[in-house]
């Protein structure tokens, strides 16, 4: 029951530090941000490097996706820096995989403490106090709740129902890719579901064949996400939400074959000496090489996918009439989802 308790109360720190995390960071990305963005993005490097900067920001290929839309809308931006800034912000969501394979339970009781003594001292007296709390305390729950989940994962080891699911999935290499997809069109996030992946590796319950593939699966239905999620719109930014889609599945193209040519997870890194790695972190490795092939293999082809994209979602015939001049980032940085239903379109003088 100890162990029940521990994993159920480390998921359900890590989920509210999770969105605690994305809601204090989103108040970040306010208009002096998203102008920095705009201005760092002017040429390919900046821009790739600004699109690391937001995904590790906002921890969210979502997020980081509609941030890039809403600056496209108004103006801030090019397409083609958006193009690039959209596909290295999957990029920086890695960071939050790479600290679920390292021990972050201490890390995360000391982030807490500190909120404990900033309270005391009544920090949260001002506004930049209670932003300092707000955040640290995110962080500290986050990192409890991965480290307690890791401290109750001996249970799963000792479900056999589960043991025998994920023997049944390791048979069947489709249904493992498909579990990592359709998981991560639940909760919205391919890095939580690689989170669970670590997470199940280190509990000896997920090989590392199986985690590789969930992975993957995972990286398709993150981008898959968002060409759902913007269903609803047309002509430029529907072609940044498609590219986005088409990055994350160029990053799995590319990865994968690599991987059936080599023999297997094990032979291609024992090609490149990585054997010696801790499981977990060559994992959490894995998410950030399918991020980067993704962004630059999508990015040596990309006037043949804007090609593509502009015959997937053409600019509705109205659009030469109106323009987005300015959008409302006051609430839109509370509520990246909404962004878009923000935008005031102006008509041309």
């Amino acid at each position: 029951m100890y162990e029940l308790g521990y994993a159920l109360a480390g998921l359900g720190l890590f989920l509210a530090g999770l969105l605690q995390l994305a809601h204090q960071l989103q108040s970040l990305t306010g208009p002096h941000v998203r102008a920095l963005l705009a201005r760092l993005a002017g040429g390919p490097v900046s821009a790739a490097g600004s699109g690391l900067l937001l995904g590790a920001l906002t921890q969210s290929t979502s997020a980081a996706a509609f941030v890039s839309i809403g600056l496209l809308n108004s103006g801030a931006l090019r397409f083609s820096g958006a193009l690039i800034v959209s596909a290295w912000a999957s990029v920086g969501t890695s960071l939050l995989v790479f600290l679920a394979s390292v021990d972050v339970l201490l890390l995360g009781l000391f982030a807490i403490g500190i909120t404990g003594v900033a309270q005391l001292l009544n920090l949260n007296r001002v506004a930049a106090g209670q932003r300092f709390i707000g955040l640290v305390f995110a962080i500290g729950a986050l990192l409890t709740g991965l480290g307690l989940i890791k401290s109750g994962g001996a249970l799963l080891q000792q479900s056999t129902w589960t043991v025998e699911f994920f023997v049944f999935a390791g048979e069947h290499a489709l249904i493992a890719f498909l579990l990592g997809l359709m998981v991560t069109l639940i909760v919205q996030s391919s890095a939580t579901v690689s989170i669970l992946a670590v997470t199940l590796n280190m509990a000896g319950v997920l090989p590392l064949s199986e985690a590789v593939l969930l992975v993957c699966g995972a990286s398709i239905g993150s981008g898959l996400s968002v060409v759902m999620v913007t269903s609803h719109l047309e002509g430029v930014p529907r072609q940044l939400a498609l590219w986005q889609g088409l990055v994350k599945l160029t990053g799995v193209a590319i990865v994968l074959p690599l991987i059936w040519i080599a023999g297997g997870v094990e032979k291609l890194e024992a090609l490149l000496g990585l054997e010696e790695w801790p499981v977990p972190t060559r994992v959490a490795l894995l998410y950030l090489v399918l991020q980067v092939a993704g962004a630059l293999g999508a990015g040596a082809v990309q006037t043949r996918l804007v090609a593509l994209l502009e015959r997937l979602a053409p600019e509705p015939a109205a659009s030469s009439r109106f323009a987005p001049r300015h959008i409302d980032y006051t609430d839109a940085a509370r509520d990246l989802e909404t962004a878009l239903d923000r935008t005031v379109v102006l008509p041309e003088r």
